[in-house]
């Protein structure tokens, strides 16, 4: 049987999509050359198959809404698929003001599990796995605030955020 990119292109959309840069280095890993590799993404974009525009938004969509991500972390994310960097200032552009709940979100779970932990050691841990998440300082003090472990002073908060980045 001989080796066609598109064959191979097919079945491994079948299981999950790909973005463009993901499928082109696949395919040229399988030792396809450029030309081959061309012509067949751009039927693969042609017929719908591949679009970046919308594995972005489905991303988005599972990093903020199942895995609680922050911007850093999606911007991360993105770009290791592959994503143009222009579709990922959109979406990041799009995020900015639903950042805020998502921590809220990540917080109150991260809390709920850890009730039992005194509060500067769930205060330390949360600061942690926000900042694992890819929530930046100011996120990260709204999601303390929020949850009655921040200060009440969001001078105050900074100060603080500063000095638990030296305990981690």
């Amino acid at each position: 049987m001989s080796r066609d990119p598109m064959q191979i292109a097919l079945h491994k959309l079948g299981a999950r999509a790909y973005s463009i840069f993901e499928l082109k280095k696949l395919l040229v890993s399988q030792g396809f050359g450029s030309d081959e590799i061309e012509i067949c993404l751009e039927k693969l974009v042609e017929w719908g198959y591949l679009n970046d525009t919308l594995l972005s938004q489905q991303l988005y969509q599972y990093y903020t809404g199942r895995k609680h991500y922050g911007r850093l972390l999606l911007a991360k994310r993105l770009a290791a698929r592959g994503i143009p960097a222009q579709n990922i200032q959109e979406i990041l552009h799009d995020y900015e003001p639903g950042e805020k709940r998502v921590a809220r979100q990540a917080a109150e779970k991260f809390v709920q599990a850890r009730q039992n932990k005194d509060c500067r050691k769930l205060q330390l841990a949360l600061v942690r796995h926000l900042r694992s998440r890819g929530f930046t300082e100011a996120v990260i003090l709204d999601a303390l605030n929020e949850s009655g472990l921040g200060p009440e002073d969001d001078t105050a908060g900074m100060v603080q955020l500063d000095r638990l980045k030296k305990y981690d």
